[in-house]
């Protein structure tokens, strides 16, 4: 029973320290995404000059990022990796919340 609680303590220490290490990291980056997401709108008609269809611009993003998502999850996770994520998820969420804005 000391053992199990041992080895739960030291797994949850060492999750708290690589959460107190890399959460501000992250969150820059996430922050970065999303500014980046939400500057997109307003860079959209320069792309829709080169594209016929809006269509088409958020089909090369989405495949842009399963590409990603297929180099990230097949490598070992590294913080490289983990900081493109953030930015990846930062900038989903910034489209989300534009498209929000368009809306309404």
């Amino acid at each position: 029973m000391q053992q199990i609680i041992k080895k739960g303590k030291k797994n949850y220490q060492l999750k708290v320290s690589i959460f107190q290490t890399y959460f501000a990291s992250l969150f820059k980056f996430f922050f970065i995404g999303f500014l980046i997401g939400n500057f997109f709108g307003s860079f959209l008609n320069f792309f829709r000059n080169l594209f016929l269809w809006d269509g088409f611009l958020i089909i090369i993003i989405l495949l842009i990022f399963e590409f990603f998502n297929f180099l990230f999850y097949k490598q070992l996770k590294k913080i490289l990796f983990s900081i493109l994520i953030a930015i990846r998820g930062g900038l989903l969420i910034g489209f989300f919340v534009d498209a929000f804005k368009v809306g309404s």
